[in-house]
């Protein structure tokens, strides 16, 4: 069974080339950039890694993460943001990045 993974950002470019670079690794992927759509697909099919951008708008997005983590507490997190790198988080990715560092951390997380 192929690794599903979870994406929510609010810029639909880095949503379509997340999905591409992961699909073509052979992953199950789900995108949006809404986070009810994000949380109702996470309770219906459930994912090995959730990835969330740190900043969606008027989100507070620490509260969306939490709430997340906390309905899938099995689930590797991972997040990416353009803004200075955050050590809040263990597994996180400064945008822009290269698709081969996404991969590589999807590969890593799912070790």
């Amino acid at each position: 069974m192929k690794p599903k993974i979870l994406v929510i950002d609010d810029e639909p470019l880095i949503l379509m080339t997340i999905e591409k670079a992961l699909v073509k690794s052979g992953y199950d992927v789900t995108t949006t950039s809404d986070t009810e759509a994000f949380l109702k697909a996470l309770s219906e099919t459930g994912a090995d890694i959730l990835i969330v951008d740190l900043h969606l708008g008027a989100v507070d997005t620490e509260a969306f993460i939490a709430k997340a983590t906390g309905m899938a507490p099995n689930a590797k997190l991972l997040v990416v943001s353009g803004s200075v790198a955050n050590v809040r988080f263990e597994n996180y990715l400064q945008k822009p990045f290269k698709i081969v560092d996404l991969r590589n951390k999807v590969k890593d997380l799912l070790k």
